[in-house]
């Protein structure tokens, strides 16, 4: 399980570099719940996970950020072959790191092409300055 714990991180951490989706898009389950703080919203599609990833990668590009590393932070036991996956993003601007930027905890099922599947994401921080009021983040969830 670590292992494929590890290169679900990878795989989110290359894909802030190549924004190329079909690398990723096999970790998710559609529908896809995504929780924004208290704000949810649910993908319906592929088109609108992928919409959504991308327009967050272009906010913290946006921002300076270079790249995203990832680490594991905390792992449930599964259950019913359901677990919850804590992780730290740390954001990297090239002169600094900005330590734990975003903590994110990814619902998975055990299962499918790559050995989890992401049922839904909790976003319980997002480090994000200057966001200008018209960058639609609460839209970009999806």
């Amino acid at each position: 399980m670590e292992r494929e714990i590890q290169a679900m991180i990878d795989a989110h951490a290359a894909f802030f570099v190549t924004l190329d989706f079909a690398a990723i898009s096999d970790w998710y389950a559609v529908p896809l719940a995504v929780y924004l703080g208290e704000d949810l919203q649910v993908c319906t599609t592929r088109e609108e996970v992928m919409a959504g990833l991308t327009a967050r990668v272009m906010i913290f590009r946006g921002q300076g950020v270079k790249r995203l590393v990832g680490s594991c932070a905390a792992t449930d036991l599964p259950k019913s072959g359901s677990l919850r996956v804590w992780v730290q993003w740390d954001y990297d601007f090239g002169d600094r790191i900005e330590p734990c930027g975003s903590q994110v905890i990814y619902y998975c099922r055990r299962g499918g092409p790559r050995g989890l599947t992401i049922q839904m994401l909790q976003n319980t921080r997002m480090l994000m300055k200057d966001v200008p009021p018209d960058s639609h983040v609460e839209a970009s969830a999806c």
